[in-house]
């Protein structure tokens, strides 16, 4: 069977559904959505704009984002961002749900094609189609991980601050939890290495975040080779948790850990994902990078009956948005770029550091100057919901989501301007 159609069109009985809603008759050899490569013409469309600028409104969707809060509370906490997906995206998911049938499905070789060469393109990273185990998402993935590559009295390391899922995973496997406390040099957050090369023994695993959330830095090709070597020496697995790679700011490239010279194929698993750069959270979907075949047995057993594969939408989401949304990609680079800049601008004047962001959406304030018994209660009375730095293990700290529309950003910017002058 054919595995070619456009991504915004789904076949309805003898009629084509596009994603606008409109009826035409279907082409020779049209397939079904979800069996067939994305329109590659869909990212220069002139009808697929990169607006980031429009305040969508989700106070009345399910987000938990915007429904933690009172309605007075601007929400710049949890890693999603208040902009739309690209359109090409969107008009694939509703060509594919108008379609009405939503059995089970797998991953094609066409999805493993476009990861792979990806892959290749942006990091130079030759990756086999059979390397890729796919997930419904990064973080139940990273938990079994954590169960299966240690034994029953090993431990888990990790740098803090961290992201917080992180510091729950050693008792959600039942195993020993070591924090190495990173180190701020110059203003800038830099991996415990010293503290890794003190601390880690045969058996461990270093769950490793890069970019590094919450403090926003982009580790360099000579950090991370350092971690590799002193986890080639000691004995050490890595799970490197790399969901946001697609967003290092100022034209700045990912390297993936796995391509550092000297790292062994049986020594790393490399996750990844579309959620975060292209904003399917709700959508989940994820993948695991295994070059090594017994690694990825072992994976493959410790995984068996405990997740699932990733869902039909995720996997079409991921298709899409890997193919055919680079524009869109990079304006939002660029944007965000521009929304970081404008905080630095903003903060200048007020007595709150903000650590200089070299990857993510994500800001990292050091508010310890305003000597706040409860920095979070404080500023979500000031009408900002921030992340509480204290559960990434940053106490003294806040985390800023600053992907949304500048002129939402503003506001916040100006709420804490207000926030601090009452003290």
């Amino acid at each position: 069977m054919s595995k070619r159609v456009r991504c915004a069109v789904a076949v309805h009985g003898n009629r084509t559904i596009d994603g606008s809603g409109g009826y035409d008759e279907p082409r020779a050899g049209q397939t079904l959505p979800g069996h067939a490569k994305p329109d590659r013409a869909a990212s220069s469309d002139p009808t697929v704009t990169t607006d980031f600028d429009t305040a969508f409104s989700r106070r009345d969707t399910d987000s938990v984002k915007w429904r933690k809060y009172p309605e007075e509370v601007l929400p710049v906490w949890v890693a999603d961002m208040d902009f739309q997906s690209p359109l090409p995206v969107r008009r694939a998911l509703a060509a594919r749900v108008e379609h009405g049938v939503y059995g089970y499905g797998e991953v094609t070789d066409e999805l493993r094609h476009i990861v792979t060469q990806r892959l290749l393109n942006r990091y130079g990273w030759q990756v086999d189609a059979g390397d890729l185990v796919f997930f419904p998402g990064v973080v139940p993935a990273l938990n079994v991980i954590c169960r299966g590559f240690t034994a029953a009295d090993g431990r888990i390391l990790t740098a803090v601050p961290i992201y917080h899922p992180f510091l729950d995973m050693g008792a959600n496997a039942g195993r020993e939890m070591i924090h190495l406390q990173a180190v701020v040099s110059d203003g800038r957050w830099e991996f415990p290495v010293d503290a890794l090369a003190r601390a880690g023994r045969a058996g461990d695993l270093l769950l490793l975040c890069n970019p590094y959330n919450p403090v926003g830095r982009h580790l360099t090709g000579p950090e991370l080779a350092a971690i590799v070597q002193v986890c080639d020496e000691r004995g050490i697995q890595i799970a490197s948790d790399e969901i946001h790679c697609d967003l290092p700011l100022d034209g700045q490239q990912h390297q993936p850990l796995a391509t550092v010279a000297g790292v062994s194929s049986r020594q790393s698993i490399t996750l990844m994902a579309a959620s975060k750069t292209f904003n399917l959270a709700g959508i989940g979907g994820g993948f695991a990078v295994v070059p090594d075949a017994g690694t990825r047995r072992h994976l493959d057993a410790v995984t068996a009956g405990v997740l699932g594969n990733i869902n039909i939408m995720a996997a079409l989401a991921m298709q899409v948005a890997f193919e055919s949304c680079n524009e869109w990609h990079r304006d939002l680079l660029t944007y965000l770029a521009g929304n970081r800049d404008y905080l630095v601008d903003r903060m200048q004047d007020l007595p709150i550091t903000m650590s200089r962001v070299e990857a993510t959406y994500l800001a990292w304030l050091d508010v310890r100057a305003l000597e706040l018994a409860d920095p979070a209660t404080y500023f979500e009375e000031a009408g900002v919901g921030m992340s509480d730095g204290a559960q990434f293990g940053g106490g003294g700290y806040m985390r800023l989501n600053f992907g949304c529309p500048r002129s939402r950003l503003g506001e916040v910017v100006d709420r804490l301007q207000a926030a601090v002058e009452k003290r």
